[in-house]
């Protein structure tokens, strides 16, 4: 996988745009990171998420969310 170090040293143009390109579709195919968008008001969609309560206010504690 290429590194952000790598695309830091690279000038920009459309080989680094490739090499941003390379990151995105690893991170997007591997979901290492759970993204969340807060577009107005968060929500749980999936049945497979477990413990998510819509909050009273813009609190919102994610602790007891699980993904089965």
């Amino acid at each position: 996988m290429r590194s952000f170090a790598e695309v830091r040293k690279t000038p920009a143009g459309s080989t680094q745009d490739e090499l941003l390109a390379q990151i995105d579709t690893k991170l997007v195919d591997q979901a290492v990171f759970l993204w969340i968008a807060h577009d107005v008001w968060p929500t749980a969609l999936s049945p497979r998420v477990k413990g998510f309560v819509h909050p009273q206010s813009w609190y919102v504690d994610f602790s007891p969310v699980s993904v089965e």
